[in-house]
Order: structure tokens, then C-alpha cells, then sequence
């Protein structure tokens, strides 16, 4: 979500807008207010992010206070896009905007999200009960990035007509097919063997994401590359043939999808991610979990596998693609295809920001 904020910002920057970026701030080093380098405004919020580490949910705690703030100053701003309605700054945001009775639009990023705990699942429920429906039902328009969002939000009471379809977008000039040179320095770099069969997973490490899925189904042979942060338990952190990297830089992720082999990414309920995408603008090889969403998408699956969602089935694709060289080059080529024909940002951004029309200041 921070990296389609971001795209969106440098976007609207470029073309002489000016932007605020009204977040949380749940690294305590990180400053309050800062102006990046293209002058993107910045505001964080103090917050607390405990029930992460607990229950694996990005949910940062704010203080209302904030609202204060955000009623005096929603008028100072011409255009206010909202991303998501699960986030209390949402929340805060919309409320403002009902009470000085200012238009808003909003990106939904994702519908319910899928958790072993009941408790979490329960209380997920209650959020867009209490708050995201009213959200939702208020949105000027409501910009979705697949099917299964749309269905979701459509659920909650949206109107057809409100809602625009688009893709994520992401820099196709950034990540790209690494040469075998490159590929071979880059191992080296980072510290594989010239001849090792890297499984490449990028996402946070919770159950939806699917690493477990990956991890499970671990053959020995390979070795596997776990990008992201979360809790792991310990049988895979002792497991030999497995790096857990940890959070990555935009430098360091585009240099892993350049040396590895596959991209192994079996998450639920979401269609062509930013990391999918990225995968795919690298010429890695790509498999995903079969979801229906991706039927509208006119994919060719033999070119992009997507096995049933199990570790049995995510292992025997895994084991396809790193068996057959020709295979591994065809969906290479494949996926360079597709991203530069769909999911370039500076086609798809433009078309969402259109929805609202620009004047002088956003």
C-alpha cells in the first residue's frame, strides 16, 4: 500500500501537483513531518503497532486527537484520496471530510482477509461493519485492482457505477531481466552458490501471504529465499537450505528477483500484487495460487503456473519450472511481456487519478 501511495505521489508530482501524505508512524525514528526529495509532503502520526507482533495484522493504534487536526486543515486540500477503510487515518479522514462536507475517493486494496484466529476474523468483521461500509458507501469513487475486490465492495453496498477497476502499477524501468553476468555477480554479491536453484517468496509472513505453503513443501535441492517481515516458527528458520532476508530495500528486492530462478508467491484472495507484478517485470518465472480472479486477466497458464493452493501442488510447479530450461525461458519472456503491456505505473496511475480531475493543487 506504502509503494502505490508513493507511485501515485511521485506521479502527481511530476506533473506540478502538490501532495500530503497523511500516515502512521509507528517507527518512533522516523520524523513526524519531513519533505522528500520531490516535495512530497510527509505527515506522520504517533502510533502504536502491538497487535502486529501478536496476532500478525497490521493495525496501527492512533490517537483521535489527530481528527482535531484534520478538521481545521481538509478544507487546505482540493482532492483527498483515501487508501483503504481497515486503517484508523481512514477513518479519521473520512470523518472529517463528512463534517465539513467535502467529496472523497478511495482505493480499496483488499476485501476480507483470511486468518486462523476467529477472534481476528471476528473483529476484522466488526471494523467494516463499524466503520468501512459507511466509508465505502460515502467514496466519490471507489478505484479496486481485481475481481474479488470489486465483488467485495459491491457487497458492502457500492454502487457499480462507483467503482473503477485499474491495475497496481510499478516502475518497469526499476526491475528488469537481469544477463547471466549480472545473474552470476549478484549471487555472488549476496552470497548463493553460482549453481543453486533459488525459490524466491517476497510478502509479509502470514498465513494468507502463503510461505508456509512454500516452505513445507521444501525440497531439499533448492534453495529458498524468504523475503519480509512477520513471525516465523522456528522449524523453518532451522531449516538449511532456507534465508530468511528479512525486510528488503527497493535496491535489494530488485537485485533477489534478478538472481533467482522461480518466484513462488500462493497467496488468497489477491490477484497480480505489487511483488507478483515486480516478479514478472524482472522475467522471473511465476507461480501463484489458482484463484478465479484471475480468469478475466486472458493469462496463459502455461506460462504462468497456478497450481491448486497446497504444498503438494505448489511443489510439484515449483519443481516444473526449475526442471525444464525452455520452459523457464518462455515464461521469463512471458512475464516481461505482460508487465510492460499492463502494469507499467505511468499508464496505470494517470487512468486513476483521472477519476477526479486535477486543478492546481492535490
Amino acid at each position: 500500500m506504502e509503494e502505490v501511495a508513493l507511485k501515485q505521489a511521485n506521479s502527481l508530482i511530476d506533473q506540478g501537483h502538490s501532495v500530503t501524505v497523511f500516515t502512521c508512524r509507528p517507527d518512533k525514528q522516523a520524523p513526524l513531518q519531513e519533505v522528500l526529495d520531490n516535495g512530497t509532503v510527509v505527515k506522520r502520526l504517533r502510533s502504536i503497532n502491538f497487535i502486529e507482533s501478536v496476532f500478525g495484522v497490521t493495525f496501527p493504534i492512533v490517537s483521535p486527537h489527530h481528527f482535531l487536526w484534520l478538521l481545521k486543515h481538509i478544507n487546505d486540500y482540493e482532492i483527498i484520496h483515501i487508501h483503504d477503510v481497515f486503517y484508523m487515518p481512514s477513518w479519521l479522514a473520512s470523518a472529517a471530510c463528512r463534517m465539513r462536507k467535502k467529496a472523497y475517493f478511495l482505493t480499496q486494496h483488499v476485501g476480507i482477509v483470511e486468518h486462523p484466529s476467529m477472534l481476528v476474523m471476528f473483529i476484522e468483521k466488526m471494523v467494516y461493519t463499524l466503520f468501512g461500509d459507511h466509508i465505502l458507501r460515502n467514496s466519490e469513487k471507489v478505484v479496486a485492482y481485481n475481481d474479488n475486490v470489486i465483488r467485495f465492495v459491491k457487497s458492502r453496498g457500492v454502487k457499480a457505477t462507483a467503482i473503477m477497476q485499474n491495475f497496481n502499477g510499478i516502475d518497469t524501468d526499476h526491475f528488469f531481466p537481469a544477463k547471466a553476468a549480472e545473474k552470476k555477480s549478484l549471487r555472488k554479491q549476496y552470497g548463493f552458490a553460482q549453481d543453486a536453484r533459488i525459490v524466491l517468496f517476497v510478502g509479509r509472513l502470514v498465513p494468507k501471504k502463503g510461505y508456509q505453503l512454500v516452505l513445507d513443501g521444501a525440497d531439499p535441492a533448492n534453495t529458498y529465499v524468504i523475503v519480509g517481515y512477520g513471525n516465523i516458527p522456528p522449524r523453518y528458520s532451522e531449516l538449511s537450505n532456507v534465508t530468511l532476508f528479512g525486510p528488503a530495500t527497493q535496491e535489494q528486492l530488485r537485485d533477489l528477483y534478478r538472481l533467482s530462478d522461480v518466484f513462488a508467491f500462493p497467496s488468497v484472495g489477491e490477484i497480480f500484487t505489487l511483488v507478483h507484478q515486480e516478479a514478472l517485470a524482472s522475467g522471473l518465472p511465476v507461480v501463484v495460487a489458482d484463484d478465479p480472479g484471475y480468469k478475466r486477466y486472458n493469462i496463459d497458464r502455461s506460462r504462468m503456473l497456478m497450481p491448486k493452493r497446497t504444498e503438494k501442488e505448489i511443489a510439484k510447479a515449483i519443481r516444473t519450472v526449475l526442471d525444464d530450461s525452455t520452459l523457464k525461458h518462455a515464461m521469463s519472456q512471458y512475464g516481461r511481456q505482460i508487465a510492460l503491456e499492463r502494469f507499467s505505473w505511468r499508464e496505470n496511475y494517470p487512468r486513476e487519478y483521472a477519476i477526479y480531475g486535477l486543478g492546481d493543487k492535490v
